[in-house]
């Protein structure tokens, strides 16, 4: 417990050098993490480390394989989880790529895939991006997904809400533009 609180707790007021980052958007469903990371992309300020996961509903924003595929490259994987149903994990080849460019990178993972990087690189940065339940609630049940699915979800909305504790940063989500804004301030 000890080795996992001094790997997660805060310790950051600003980021020393954004170049050589990883950043790590955490937060309920619902928050816009993919989005946002999507955004800081297209803008040139950093690039967007893709996810593998076998949720078919995530075409946009990570490379899909099947469980067959997946469970395949399970060695290739710096880490790896299972939620929802779905399985995610990070390709370490990716990463290595992505740290090479000397420019942040961007990547949305749930808190264990932030304890994996941190237990193995230093320039790890956990960002918590703050939405309010209710708003969160809403995403949940507008998403395209089965009700089961849903459910899952809504079921785990309160544990994942307890993560800002453990980040480093934490930025409230108010409108797009607004959270944008607090993140750039972190990459200059």
């Amino acid at each position: 417990i000890q080795l996992i609180y001094a790997i997660m707790m805060p310790s950051k007021n600003t980021v020393s050098n954004p170049n050589e980052t990883f950043f790590c958007f955490v937060g309920p469903t619902g928050s816009h993490k993919n989005e946002i990371a999507s955004i800081l992309t297209r803008q040139g300020y950093g690039s967007m480390l893709r996810t593998i996961t076998t949720d078919q509903t995530k075409k946009e924003t990570h490379m899909v394989l099947t469980k067959e595929q997946f469970l395949a490259r399970e060695d290739s994987f710096i880490e790896k989880t299972v939620y929802g149903g779905e399985y995610y994990g990070m390709d370490k080849s990716c990463l290595s790529y992505a740290m090479s460019t000397h420019k942040p990178v961007f990547a949305v993972l749930d808190i264990c895939g932030v304890m994996a990087l941190k237990s193995r690189y230093r320039n790890v940065v956990s960002c918590y991006i703050k939405t309010d339940k209710e708003t969160s609630m809403r995403g949940i049940l507008k998403k395209d997904i089965p009700i089961e699915k849903k459910a899952n979800l809504l079921l785990a909305l309160e544990d994942e809400r307890k993560n800002e504790k453990v980040c480093d940063f934490v930025i409230p989500y108010v409108t797009m533009e607004n959270t944008l804004n607090e993140i750039k301030k972190l990459l200059s």
